[in-house]
């Protein structure tokens, strides 16, 4: 019977873990002009009166 791959094999390190998630959070962060940012999802419709009242950077 083969040995089976222990779980560093299949899973990465608490450290790579959190290294990828604060390069995403950076990486969302810089699209709204701050350090650290995070993604959501609307499911609703949302009202939006004004678009340029709205406080996000363009490009």
């Amino acid at each position: 019977m083969a040995a089976r791959p222990t779980a560093p094999a299949f899973f990465p390190s608490k450290e790579e873990i959190r290294e990828r998630l604060a390069a995403i959070a950076r990486f969302y962060g810089q699209q709204i002009g701050v350090r650290y940012g995070e993604p959501f999802v609307v499911k609703e419709t949302i009202r939006i009166d004004d678009v340029v009242a709205m406080g996000v950077r363009t490009f």
